[in-house]
């Protein structure tokens, strides 16, 4: 399925980011690739948005930190986020944290494995078995800000999953 049905699948569902436009190169916010995720996990406290007070986004974390998705030390709303550490949420979602943590099991198909860091090789290579992201693409870039199209297609592919 290609994106705009992707994201018109997510948005039928519930499952889309404030505003009245998508913006898809745009670089997403954790408080906001957060929220889509937590939309799958049937999270029913304060929309998240550009209108969220710092106890609305307060008590989202606290829901996250109590499902085990983010870490307190983790939390950075307003920072953008990598390709490799959205799927540390992801693969925190599917409940394979203590799998993705073992280390010197995993073959990760990417050409540029060696630019993830060493303690998410796991959680990408998981993603990249379970197709929430493309292993028939040569490389993965883990260090690229993560957009806001890209965030959409892990989103619809873990649901997948």
């Amino acid at each position: 399925m290609q994106l705009p049905g992707k994201i018109t699948v997510l948005a039928e569902n519930g499952i889309y980011l404030d505003g009245s436009e998508f913006k898809p190169d745009e670089a997403v916010l954790q408080k906001d690739f957060l929220y889509l995720l937590s939309k799958t996990m049937y999270y029913y406290g304060p929309v998240i948005s550009s209108e969220s007070t710092d106890d609305d986004i307060d008590e989202f974390y606290l829901y996250l930190i109590r499902q085990g998705i983010v870490k307190q030390e983790e939390k950075a709303p307003e920072s953008n986020v990598t390709r490799e550490k959205a799927l540390i949420f992801i693969i925190r979602a599917l409940n394979f944290e203590r799998v993705a943590d073992l280390q010197n099991i995993f073959n990760c198909p990417f050409q540029d494995k060696d630019e993830i860091d060493a303690s998410l090789t796991g959680y990408v290579t998981i993603a990249a078995g379970l197709g929430i992201v493309n292993s028939s693409s040569a490389s993965f870039r883990p260090k690229d800000m993560l957009k806001r199209s890209e965030a959409a297609v892990m989103i619809y592919n873990y649901l997948q999953s």
